[in-house]
């Protein structure tokens, strides 16, 4: 099984990631070990975040649906479209039945 990943809280973020834009704490490097975050990557990743979107971009995201991706994306078909689309679909469905019909009978 996988190892679960570790989800630090949006505080904790905006506390490292003030905390190496202040330059008091040293590099990437120094402030990922100094908070224990095994990837220093997460540090310029977050750091990015906040001075393009702000504080409020490193809160929780994952999992969240965003804008018109919400849910299966839909086609918006044309009347001409539906009624090929549904006469293709009797024409499958006619066929099952004729199927279903001819099986009974060699039953029989």
């Amino acid at each position: 099984m996988g190892e679960k990943r570790k989800t630090y809280s949006k505080e904790f973020k905006i506390t490292v990631v003030e905390d190496y834009l202040s330059g008091k704490s040293g590099g990437i490097v120094q402030i990922a070990k100094k908070y224990g975050i095994p990837n220093e990557y997460m540090v310029s990743l977050w750091t990015r975040k906040y001075q393009e979107k702000g504080k409020e971009s490193l809160g929780e995201n994952r999992g969240k649906a965003k804008g018109n991706r919400k849910g299966r994306p839909r086609k918006i078909m044309t009347d001409k479209e539906l009624i090929k689309y549904l006469e293709t679909e009797n024409a499958y469905l006619k066929e099952i039945v004729k199927e279903r019909e001819n099986i009974l009978k060699k039953k029989k």
